[in-house]
Parts: C-alpha cells; structure tokens; sequence
C-alpha cells in the first residue's frame, strides 16, 4: 500500500503532530471495488435476482453508501500504514480532515495525532527536589497516647473529678495501669508504649516526606518533558464525574442547581476544578506509564500474579485471574507505580 499514498508533516506541536495525505487513484479504486462488490450481493433490483442487476443500477442505491465505507476504511488504513513508518504511538483517538476528493477519485486529506512524548531520562536526573523528614516531638506522642486512651477506655478509667474550688483540666495522669488495658500491641507500661507510638509516627513522617517528595519530582517532571495531554480524554473523564455527581444529588432528593449555591459554586466551575485535576494527574500518568515502557519496567505476569495473590477478598481475587481488563488495569497501575519510581530513584541517584 506503501506506494499508493504520498505523505508529509505539515504542522508540530509538541507531541501533537499534524499530517498531509494524498492517496492514488488506484487504491481508491480498490477498496471502493472491495465494498462494492460485499454490498451489491444483498440489493434488490425488480426482475433481477439479489446482486444480479445491472452496476448502474444497484450503484444507484447503494453509490452513497459505498462511498462513505470506502472513506471510512481507506483513511484509517493509510493512517495506521503512516503511523507505522513514523513511529508513532498515538495516545489518543485520531482527528481526520477530509480536505477533497478529487475528480480521478484521488483523496486529499489531513489527521492529527497526538503522540506519545519523548522522555529524555537524563533531563529527569537532573531534577532537584528538597526533602526532610520533621522530628517526633514528645508533644506529639503524647497528644496521640490521650488520645488512643480517650477513645478506647472508659471516662472512669482515666477522668479523674477535679477537687472542691479547681476546674476540670484537660489532660490526666498517664499510668501503666491505664496503658496495661489498652491493649496496644500488648504493651503494659507507659515508656514502653511512648517507645512504640514514636516509632510508628517516625514510619507516618518518612512515608508522608516521602510521598510529598515524589509528588513534587513528579510536578516538575511534566514541566520538563512538557507535552500535550489529549483534551477528549479529560472531556470524557468530566463527563464522567459530573454523570456520577448529578446521580449522587439526585439521589439525595435535592435540586443540583440549588445545592451547588449552597457550595457557592456552579456546574461550570465544578467541571473546571474536575477538568484540572483529571488533566494534572492524565499528564502524570501518561508520563510514568510511558518511561516504564521505555525502560521495559511494564510487569511481567509473575508479577501480576503475584499483586493478585496478595488480594485478601477471595471473590475479587477470582476476579482478577480470570477478567482480563481487571488484569490489565492492574499491570497499568503496576506499569505507573514503577515508573513513578524510576523517577524518583533517577533524583536520589544524583544527588
């Protein structure tokens, strides 16, 4: 087919590529003859049998028809073959332009694809990100031990009335008899819990750092690739929510347009904070999915199976050995986890 179409690029837009194409005459020809002939078998012409008239007539029932087919499929076919060539991976639908078609049945016509970007995994080394972990203060343990006492013993087992003349304070005496009937991880005295509550808000700040820090190396990770997230993906996802949204208040037996001054807000400025949102993290995972691609970090199925298994539900599980788009959505989010990290890792390394 190669040599039945010529092509050029006309237009760049960061990964948004536009293209010019003429297709020959003959291949018009061919794939109009192709459909022709499937569609011609079925028409009814009065004193001939199913397919059997003359072309001039059952053309004058289904010329149309088979014209507009024979566009359909011609410029797809061409587009994929250009595609190939130029080693394109679109991540979004093709947008087609008819331009003409030409008296010898020759077409001229335009699409526009938005490819994936180009990931300069150098560029990204280069990020420079702070990160720090704040200190446990006593403060801190403290407040979460009342607490954890508070919301798991009696008032009894730690309220204490406050004597004749004094008000009632705020704060109480922690003893180990009270931490001996908490139960938390076993622990009977007071300095053996503080121990245990520090740890586990050291493990509460790391993780915190350490998330804060892969969503700010990420952030600039989409400035610097810098690429166009295709607009029908984020309209779709809008769609989506304010679908579900109006479905939600409905439900409630309340008017949209009511509650929504209610929140000083309106259908448009709420699709606008979607629209935002859905756009900043498509562009994060368009990124990480991609350079997980590009580095071959996509999972393999023993991994897959191994996330599976780690499912505790027994039905869900059966679900996702056995649904093969349950599967995929899982090798996808795997796919973006390693990329987020491999980002992540490429910052560290280089500090």
């Amino acid at each position: 087919m190669a040599d039945k179409f010529t092509y050029k690029q006309v237009k760049k837009e960061k990964n948004k590529l536009q293209y010019e194409v003429k297709t020959s005459k003959e291949l018009f020809n061919e794939i109009y003859e192709e459909i022709y002939k499937k569609e011609a078998k079925g028409v009814k012409v009065a004193g001939f049998r199913p397919g059997m008239a003359p072309r001039a007539e059952i053309e004058r029932k289904i010329a149309s028809n088979v014209l507009n087919n024979t566009i359909n499929k011609l410029l797809p076919d061409v587009t994929y073959e250009i595609l190939l060539k130029e080693d394109l991976n679109p991540i979004s639908g093709i947008k087609y332009d008819l331009k003409k078609i030409n008296e010898d049945s020759s077409i001229d016509y335009e699409f526009t694809v938005i490819n994936t970007p180009e990931i300069n995994v150098e560029e990204l080394s280069k990020i420079k990100v702070d990160s720090r972990i704040e200190d446990v203060k006593n403060e801190e343990i403290d407040m979460v031990i009342r607490n954890i006492i508070q919301s798991t013993l009696k008032e009894e087992d730690w309220k204490t009335e406050p004597k004749e003349g004094e008000e009632q304070k705020q704060d109480f005496e922690i003893t180990d008899e009270m931490v001996s009937k908490l139960g938390y991880e076993d622990e009977k005295t007071y300095e053996g819990l503080k121990i245990k509550v520090k740890e586990t808000l050291e493990r509460v700040k790391k993780e915190q750092s350490e998330n804060e820090y892969a969503a700010k190396v990420l952030e600039k990770a989409v400035k610097i690739v810098d690429f166009i997230v295709p607009e029908d993906l984020v309209e779709d996802e809008v769609n989506h929510r304010e679908h579900h949204f109006v479905e939600r208040v409905q439900n409630l037996k309340l008017d949209v347009e009511t509650y929504l001054k209610t929140q000083n807000k309106t259908l448009e400025s709420l699709r606008e904070e979607w629209r935002n949102e859905i756009k900043s993290n498509a562009a994060v995972d368009i990124l990480t999915i991609n350079l997980a691609k590009q580095e071959k970090l996509i999972p393999t199925e023993e991994e897959l199976e191994e996330e599976i298994e780690k499912i505790e539900d027994q039905v869900t599980k059966i679900k996702y050995k056995t649904d093969e788009s349950l599967r995929d959505h899982m090798r996808t989010v795997m796919a973006r986890n390693k990329g987020v990290k491999r980002i992540v890792d490429l910052t560290k390394e280089n500090k």
